[in-house]
């Protein structure tokens, strides 16, 4: 499928249904951050899929599929295909004091399955060419959470209109 909604009211795109959209109906909500072995990683939702996965005790019965020998009973797993993103530059996060999460795109070489339950939000990866602490110049992208039109008034005192 090519949608996914989020316990957070967010709604995570797929590339596989944005690619075949025309560029004003692009929404660009296909980079996603979620959680495994502990740890916070980005990635580009290419698709979104059911796989049906070994199940030894399943808590219903109604929801069992068998193989063709009936040997192995199977459920169905909501998975995510996502190309990720690499790890982010430690050099840097560390110099910016954990802001500037800046990775690399993996492409087709960082292809995972991930369940869409650990998909905790979707995010928006700029490109940039930084130069990073190591000397090395190149293509990055980094990490914005919440890009969007969130306004807030900070350090503004608002009075009311109150005639004399």
């Amino acid at each position: 499928w090519s949608r996914l909604r989020l316990p957070n009211g967010q709604i995570a795109r797929s590339a596989w249904r944005e690619k075949e959209s025309s560029a004003e109906n692009i929404r660009t909500s296909r980079n996603v951050k979620f959680h495994v072995d502990g740890v916070d990683r980005f990635g580009e939702v290419q698709y979104f899929m059911q796989l049906a996965v070994e199940d030894n005790e399943p808590e219903d019965a109604d929801d069992e599929l068998y193989n063709m020998d009936e040997r192995h009973r199977l459920r169905w797993e909501n998975v995510a295909l996502i190309s990720v993103y690499s790890l982010p530059d430690a050099q840097l996060l560390d110099f910016s004091h954990g802001t500037v999460w800046s990775c690399t795109h993996e492409g087709d070489n960082g292809l995972q399955i991930v369940d869409v339950k650990t998909i905790t939000a979707v995010v928006a990866m700029i490109p940039h060419r930084p130069t990073l602490p190591s000397g090395i110049t190149e293509d990055r992208f980094f990490m914005v959470e919440k890009a969007g039109l969130d306004v807030t008034l900070t350090g503004v005192e608002v009075e009311d209109d109150v005639p004399d």
